[in-house]
C-alpha cells in the first residue's frame, strides 16, 4: 500500500515538474521526504477528524440531539412531539408509508400525532418500537434498550421476540434480557419534569445514570457497594452533587482525580 501511494505522489509530482515554483525543489524532493509529507498530510487529516467529533459530538450528523445535562422538545414534521433526555441523539427518517425514527443514543418520549397510514417506528440497538396510536419512552441501555409506555400501547419486535407492551408497563430487550414486560418504575421518567429519581436502586446503576447527566464516569471499587440499594430524588442540574449527597446516608469514599473521572469506595 505504501508503494501504491507512492506510486500516485510520484506521478503527481511529476505532472506538476513544468511550474517553475516546483521545478528547484522537485530535484531535492526523495521518496522519504514525499512520504513524510504524506504521512503529515494523514496525521492532519486525522487531527481535524478527531477534532470535529470533539466539537460535534458522537453523533455528528444526527437529526437531532442534547449536550450534557440538556433537555429538548421538539416538533417532527408530521406533528408528533418529542422530548428528549440528556446526552440524546436521533434521526428522522418520513416517507409516504412509514415514520422512522432512529434512536443512535440517549433517551426519548414520543407523543405520536395519529397518522394510520403511515406507521410511526423506532428503531434503536437492533429493535423496532411501534406505536399503536401511543405515547411512549425509549432508552439505550447497554446493547439493548428499554421501553416505557405512558398511553396506549406499542408492539416491540427484537430478534425472535415480539411483544405488545400496554399503558404503565415497560420492557427491556438486549442480551441478558428475558424480554418480560412488567410494570414500569414511575420514576423512570422523572427527567421530564427536571427531576431525577431512584427508589432501591443499586448505587452502581445511579452513579451510572447521574454520569449520563454530569458528563463525567464513576467508578464503584466495591462489588458490594454498587450492589447496595439506594433511595435518591434530586434536580437534573444537581446530578453533580448528588453522590455527596448520597454520602450523608450510605458510607463511602468519594475521591474525585480529575473533574471526568470520580472513584467510590468503602471507606
Amino acid at each position: 500500500r505504501h508503494a501504491a501511494a507512492y506510486d500516485r505522489l510520484s506521478r503527481l509530482w511529476g505532472a506538476s515538474g513544468h511550474l517553475g515554483s516546483l521545478t528547484a525543489h522537485s530535484a531535492r524532493a526523495d521518496r522519504r521526504s514525499v512520504l513524510r509529507g504524506a504521512a503529515s498530510a494523514a496525521l492532519a487529516v486525522s487531527a481535524l477528524w478527531a477534532g470535529g467529533r470533539l466539537l460535534l459530538g458522537p453523533h455528528p450528523f444526527a437529526d437531532h440531539g442534547t449536550g450534557t445535562g440538556e433537555r429538548r422538545t421538539v416538533m417532527l414534521p408530521d406533528r408528533s412531539r418529542v422530548e428528549l433526555s440528556t446526552a440524546t441523539a436521533l434521526s428522522v427518517d418520513f416517507s409516504s408509508r412509514r415514520r422512522l425514527v432512529r434512536l443512535l443514543d440517549g433517551e426519548a418520549w414520543f407523543q405520536v400525532a395519529r397518522d394510520p397510514a403511515r406507521p410511526f417506528i423506532v428503531e434503536a440497538a437492533g429493535g423496532r418500537t411501534t406505536a399503536l396510536g401511543t405515547a411512549f419512552a425509549v432508552a439505550r441501555q447497554g446493547d439493548g434498550a428499554r421501553i416505557c409506555v405512558t398511553e396506549h400501547a406499542v408492539r416491540v419486535v427484537a430478534g425472535s421476540m415480539a411483544r405488545t407492551v400496554g399503558e404503565g408497563q415497560s420492557l427491556v430487550y438486549g442480551s441478558g434480557s428475558k424480554g418480560l414486560v412488567e410494570s414500569a418504575d414511575p420514576a423512570a421518567l422523572a427527567w421530564r419534569s427536571g427531576r431525577l429519581a431512584f427508589v432501591n436502586r443499586p448505587l452502581g446503576e445511579v452513579a451510572a445514570e447521574l454520569d449520563r447527566w454530569t458528563g463525567g464516569h464513576t467508578i464503584v471499587a466495591d462489588e458490594a457497594l454498587a450492589a447496595h440499594p439506594v433511595t435518591l430524588m434530586t434536580a437534573t442540574q444537581e446530578a453533580g452533587d448528588a453522590l455527596v449527597k448520597l454520602a450523608a446516608a450510605v458510607p463511602m469514599r468519594i475521591t474525585r482525580l480529575t473533574s471526568l473521572l470520580t472513584i467510590v469506595r468503602t471507606p
